[in-house]
């Protein structure tokens, strides 16, 4: 998979105003997605990190920097109980979650998250 890093790089690089992603919420060019992943992978710390957020430019920008890291990255289903994900996240050994739904991340760890983090102009807590 860190083929698909390398040409993020060459695009960004080549046509760097091509757009790279597109969600709902607005489009991303190879140049930005460059730029985020590369502010991402210095901003999460860990080694096995959770992601539970929506579907969307975020979680792609959070998934290929942790990918840049050599880090793991463990989806968090958001339609998974409560239970799940406390069950998933003691199994799989997080050292972070990374999430669009801080308040019921702070509701099931019974702590508010520690960090902001703005990924693709939206606002993620960890």
């Amino acid at each position: 998979m860190i083929n698909i890093l390398a040409r993020i790089h060459r695009y960004a690089k080549t046509v760097p105003a091509r757009p790279a992603l597109a969600d709902g919420c607005g489009v991303m060019s190879y140049a930005a997605l460059q730029r985020e992943i590369a502010r991402m992978t210095a901003a999460l710390a860990g080694r096995r990190v959770g992601l539970m957020a929506a579907n969307g430019t975020p979680w792609v920008v959070l998934d290929l920097a942790l990918m840049a890291r050599g880090a793991v990255c463990v989806p968090m289903p958001s339609f998974f109980s409560d239970t799940q994900l406390l069950h998933l996240s003691g199994d799989a050994g997080l050292d972070m979650i990374v999430t669009d739904q801080p308040q019921r991340l702070e509701a099931l760890l019974r702590t508010p998250p520690l960090v902001r983090l703005f990924v693709g102009g939206r606002r993620l807590a960890c």
